[in-house]
């Protein structure tokens, strides 16, 4: 409940700060990248088709955003901004939960704060618009967390819905039902039978579809080969985009709260579990942010109470806020929303050079992008060629690259040095097999060269 004086317009401000959040955003509904998120949008193609993830094709992850993708390609075909509105929505309502959560018990000031905090962190405003699964399993995160003492059932269905999202918030929930068992047994028992009774069953259905589910989805994680300084790295970069809530966040730890600590605790776990991954990408990060929001917020919120020109010290950490959330929003606007104008140029010169039936192959963040932009299908059905699949032995490259020989992809895109682009496999069988067609410089994503391998010609 709001205290009468302390923010008696903390909801209007919140609700502008969602829809500010949303205006920003906006852009990013229609632009093109060259991403994870081009797999799973022509995953979730593949999924309205009737084929099931893990059978009929490889996928790393639990099939909950598949599903989701599926039903707006049902209602809508590949509509880009429908697909890019899901994690967007997510992340807004996400943002709203951070506030209500922080709000109901720290006062409705460090609320907003930690809504702000959250929206407006570089990752948080870089991941918005990007159809990779983690906004979605924050959004059912924090659901879970807001549900969780007085509604201890449906917690336990979020929890769930989150997990069979992204596995990564298997760690926050563990901590936030290990505080819920110190704390109230009987709600723990509540909340924790329904998570482990659906995400169990759902586990065995999936893995009764498919024995490849566990090997996809679990082996996989653990076989995949560690990156040389990518850890260590991705933290570093994660601190200087990141640096105003983290560094509000430490306050918290110095003016320490009680009350604080399950958030820390989430937080905390989340972080040093990725530290203990060998491969990481920036995006994992956003899993601990919630919490770490949370207590920048509360720690902001105290500071200001021990202040006698607390209104002023209000309007300059304001100014603070939005300074940095300006320097993040023009980096998104000027880099990360820069159209992705090569992807259209070698969707449009495979639709003018190709029939309906020509295959296309390649690149796990073009080829499938080409394929849906173009109307054409990706062979076999392989869309993800992520180089880790290979590397783990989960994959086996010189197989699919004999199936190449077989079906002849009409378009083989690649990526030099990266993805499969960078294997040694790859580059015998183009130089054995198919003829470059097509080179494509692009200013931000460097070369793509398109292969022709329908023929045994020669360049």
């Amino acid at each position: 409940m709001e205290k009468k004086g302390k923010f008696p317009i903390s909801k209007i401000a919140a609700l502008l700060l969602l829809l500010l959040f949303l205006a920003v955003e906006f852009r990013g509904l229609s632009h093109l990248e060259n991403s994870d998120e081009n797999v799973y949008f022509y995953m979730s193609r593949l999924v309205a088709e009737g084929k099931l993830p893990y059978k009929d094709f490889f996928y790393a992850h639990p099939p909950l955003e598949l599903l989701i993708g599926a039903a707006i390609f049902k209602l809508f075909g590949f509509s880009l901004p429908m697909l890019k509105l899901v994690p967007l929505l997510a992340m807004a309502a996400s943002g709203y939960l951070v506030y209500r959560i922080s709000g109901a018990q720290f006062g409705e000031l460090a609320g907003f704060l930690s809504s702000a905090f959250f929206l407006f962190s570089y990752r948080v405003l870089f991941e918005a618009t990007y159809f990779t699964g983690i906004a979605l399993a924050v959004f059912f995160l924090l659901m879970g967390f807001w549900l969780m003492q007085r509604q201890p059932l449906l917690a336990g269905l979020f929890f769930s819905l989150a997990a069979l999202t992204r596995l990564l918030s298997l760690i926050p929930i563990a901590v936030l039902l290990g505080f819920l068992l110190l704390k109230r047994f009987r709600t723990f028992a509540a909340a924790a039978s329904v998570f482990t009774a659906v995400f169990l069953s759902a586990n065995l259905l999936l893995l009764g579809l498919s024995p490849d589910y566990f090997v996809s989805v679990y082996k996989f994680h653990l076989l995949k080969p560690a990156a040389e300084g990518n850890t260590l790295q991705l933290f570093a970069e994660f601190a200087t985009q990141n640096w105003l809530p983290l560094t509000a966040a430490s306050l918290a730890i110095v003016l320490w709260n009680r009350r604080l600590m399950v958030f820390a605790a989430a937080a905390g776990a989340s972080l040093v579990f990725l530290l203990g991954l060998s491969r990481i990408f920036s995006f994992y990060f956003l899993i601990a942010l919630p919490f770490l929001a949370v207590m920048a917020g509360v720690a902001v919120d105290s500071s200001l109470k021990k202040l006698s020109w607390q209104k002023y010290a209000l309007v300059a950490v304001l100014l603070v806020i939005a300074a940095n959330a300006a320097f993040s929003i023009s980096h998104l606007w000027q880099f990360d929303f820069a159209q992705f104008k090569t992807g259209q140029e070698m969707a449009d010169y495979a639709k003018a050079n190709s029939m309906e039936g020509d295959l296309i192959f390649g690149d796990m963040t073009s080829a499938p992008l080409v394929a849906l932009l173009s109307g054409r299908r990706i062979m076999a059905d392989i869309a993800d060629t992520n180089e880790m699949a290979y590397l783990s032995g989960v994959r086996d490259i010189k197989a699919e690259l004999e199936l190449a020989k077989r079906l002849k992809p009409r378009f083989f895109i690649v990526r030099p040095l990266y993805g499969i682009g960078s294997l040694r496999e790859t580059e015998q069988f183009l130089t054995e097999n198919c003829h470059l067609e097509k080179a494509y410089k692009d200013p931000l994503w460097a070369d793509f060269l398109v292969f022709d391998c329908s023929t045994n010609r020669k360049a």
